[in-house]
C-alpha cells in the first residue's frame, strides 16, 4: 500500500527549491520582458538588449532571493556587502555567459533568437541556483553537506 502524498511535508522539504524555481521564473519573465522592450521597441542590438534585460533581472533576483528564497539573516553591513558582492559576481559571470551565448547563437549561428533565449535562460537558472545555494546564501559549514541553524556568509 502506498503512502498518501503530503503536500505540506513536500513543500517543507523542498521549500527553497520550489521558491527558487517560482522566483527564477519571475526573474526570467523580467529578463524576457526587458529583452523585448530593448530589442523590439527600442531596436537595440541583441547584445545590448541582453545586457540591459540582464541588469533588470539581476536587481529583481537579488531582492527575491535574499528575502523570499534563502531568507538571509545577514544584518551587519560587512556581511551584507560580502553577500551582495558575491551575488553580483556570480550574476556577472552568468550574465557574460548569457550575452556571449546569445550573440554566438543568434548572430553567428543564426539560431532563432527566442529559442536561443529560452535554452540559455534554462542554463542560467541552473548556474545561478548552484551559486546561490552553495556560495552566496549558504549556511555556514554547509558546503560539506552539513547544515547549521544560523545563516552567515561562508
Amino acid at each position: 500500500m502506498t503512502e498518501k502524498f503530503d503536500k505540506r511535508k513536500f513543500y517543507k522539504k523542498n521549500r527553497e527549491m520550489i521558491l527558487y524555481l517560482v522566483c527564477g521564473g519571475l526573474t526570467t519573465a523580467v529578463n524576457f520582458a526587458g529583452f523585448w522592450v530593448f530589442a523590439e521597441v527600442e531596436k537595440l542590438s541583441v547584445g545590448s538588449a541582453s545586457v540591459w534585460a540582464w541588469g533588470l533581472a539581476v536587481l529583481f533576483a537579488y531582492v527575491v532571493n535574499r528575502v523570499l528564497v534563502f531568507q538571509s539573516e545577514n544584518d551587519s553591513w560587512e556581511a551584507l556587502l560580502r553577500e551582495a558582492a558575491a551575488f553580483a559576481g556570480a550574476r556577472i559571470f552568468s550574465g557574460i555567459f548569457e550575452v556571449g551565448m546569445m550573440v554566438f547563437l543568434a548572430d553567428f549561428l543564426r539560431f532563432p533568437v527566442w529559442w536561443a533565449k529560452i535554452m540559455i535562460s534554462i542554463a542560467v537558472v541552473v548556474l545561478n541556483f548552484a551559486a546561490s545555494k552553495r556560495i552566496i546564501f549558504c549556511r555556514h559549514g554547509q558546503r560539506g553537506g552539513e547544515s547549521h541553524e544560523k545563516k552567515v556568509p561562508c
